[in-house]
């Protein structure tokens, strides 16, 4: 097994460069502008480092991984790749303004994750999920390995420092900012496009995923299930309304539990079996608590960006969990496309 792994981490490195050039010179590009920003005392131009530009950065180099597969699969012109690039570089036409941090988890963070879940186009839930999982994977054993790299070079670092003295790089951060970078803006997405890349299809999960499959998470999503049932059933007794807190803590408890569900389905010999076959069913009525507390909130304290988006993430997480309970065959799929498409819309909030 480590053998396989070592394998699939090496990769055939000079082919995954060649086949992602164009995302290769997109983080490069993204590296020299953090390092020059994080220098004391140089200015940049306020159209390299405004919100409005980087919030498309994720999106843009995401659309190109995946419009290069989309190239490769169909025998199309890998020329094409270079079109995010450029809507990329057209974002520099727009206003500088701030973003805030929700908008940068919807279209910054959550657009880019979808599409990845998406652009491989397999709408049947086993293959969507059977992708899903794996994309989990590649990403844990890529973080993992650029940590380690992160670590050994810093000590080797320190050590080269020790014995022939360059404290003065040192104090100025230069080193960790150097490495810092290469670790986690280049070699981590090169080895997610390795792992990814040299991928097949049917491959079973691993002892330390069914592990924590059975013993982490779904202990700890039958408990929060019980927990929120509970406070259900007091709500109806007392005839109250449910806390405006409670809105984010449903949301919560039914990500993990659609995560936990896709991986099920992804993986047919996962545990607990019984329980994730009507995990939509059961997250269902907790969904009312969702609406409910939302609801409530907004209406005593008003309607803003941040509530806005999170009935945004309400629809979405619905949608999810209506799927699973109805058991769609392509309900993950079309779900999470038309999730993708609403975020993109949300570009625009209507709220200030």
């Amino acid at each position: 097994m480590k053998q396989g792994l070592l394998k699939k981490m090496g990769g055939n490195v000079p082919a995954t460069l060649r086949m992602h050039a164009v995302e290769l010179v997109m983080l490069l590009y993204a590296a020299v502008v953090v390092f020059l920003v994080l220098q004391d005392g140089l200015q940049l131009p306020e159209c390299m480092t405004t919100h409005s530009h980087w919030i498309l950065f994720p999106l843009a180099l995401v659309l190109a991984y995946c419009t290069g597969h989309w190239c490769r699969r169909a025998g199309l012109p890998q020329w094409l790749v270079l079109i995010p690039a450029a809507i990329l570089a057209t974002s520099y036409l727009l206003p500088a303004m701030e973003v805030s941090n929700t908008v940068w988890a919807i279209v910054g963070v959550a657009a880019p994750l979808i599409l990845l879940l998406t652009y491989r186009l397999r709408s049947d839930n086993a293959d969507f999920a059977e992708d899903g999982c794996h994309m989990v994977r590649s990403g844990v054993l890529s973080g993992i390995g650029s940590m380690m790299l992160f670590a050994a070079m810093m000590a080797i670092y320190f050590s080269f420092e020790y014995i022939f003295g360059l404290g003065s790089l040192s104090e100025k951060g230069v080193p960790f900012r150097v490495i810092s970078i290469v670790c986690f803006m280049l070699v981590l997405p090169l080895l997610f496009c390795l792992l990814e890349d040299g991928r097949s299809v049917g491959e079973g999960p691993g002892h330390f995923e069914v592990r924590l499959f059975k013993w982490v998470l779904t202990p700890a999503l039958l408990i929060y299930t019980l927990i929120l049932y509970v406070y259900g059933i007091q709500i109806l007794v007392r005839w109250d309304l449910p806390k405006g807190s409670v809105a984010a803590m449903v949301f919560a408890y039914s990500i993990v539990a659609v995560c936990c569900a896709m991986y099920h389905i992804g993986y047919k010999d996962m545990p607990f079996k019984r329980f994730y076959r009507y995990i939509g069913a059961l997250v269902l009525p907790t969904i009312l608590l969702f609406w409910v507390g939302s609801i409530r909130r907004i209406s005593d304290y008003g309607c803003t960006e941040g509530r806005y988006y999170l009935v945004v993430c309400g629809l979405v997480m619905t949608a999810f969990v209506v799927a699973l309970a109805l058991r769609l065959r392509r309900g993950l799929f079309t779900v999470s496309v038309a999730s993708l498409a609403l975020f993109l819309i949300t570009l625009l909030p209507p709220v200030s």
